[in-house]
């Protein structure tokens, strides 16, 4: 099996969460971001992190994105810079496209332009926290689907 690489595209909390985690795991990431202050935090873990225009092919094309296995779209709040640097990594045929997304409208929207996950974080964690509220014995909570949820407890 071939090396997993990553873009983390979008470098604000969640961005920048990614971009240590998988910094922490040793895999190879290239952290693209508009605002150089946000860059500067992602290259105390990375040595790729880049001030970029992720909404342009050429610019994407420059870091060596195409070369990626798995990207990234971690934008909170610009649907627009989501939709096009999903479309751009697609038509980059990068096998695994993950993209945050904060609002069910644009689910469907993104799966059809070339997401193959779509990540909702505050969905994630409101979710997880209320179950983890609910019952003293659940230490963590991951809702995997409608049917399914992986539940760490605590023994005794």
């Amino acid at each position: 099996m071939s090396k997993k690489s990553f873009a983390v595209i979008g470098l604000g909390q969640f961005g920048l969460a990614i971009v240590n985690e998988l910094a922490t795991i040793g895999a190879d990431v290239i952290a693209i971001d508009r605002d150089e202050e946000s860059v500067r935090k992602a290259a105390l873990h990375v040595p790729t992190a880049f001030i970029a225009d992720a909404t342009s092919e050429q610019a994407l094309r420059e870091l060596d994105v195409h070369h990626v296995t798995h990207a990234i779209v971690a934008y909170g709040d610009n649907i627009q810079a989501s939709i096009l640097t999903t479309v751009i990594l697609s038509n980059m045929n990068i096998p695994h496209i993950v993209v945050r997304v904060d609002d069910d409208y644009y689910v469907p929207i993104i799966k059809k332009l070339g997401a193959t996950e779509i990540i909702m974080p505050q969905r994630l964690a409101g979710t997880g926290l209320a179950n983890r509220l609910d019952d003293e014995d659940f230490l963590d909570y991951y809702s995997l689907s409608d049917n399914f949820s992986v539940v760490k407890i605590t023994a005794g």
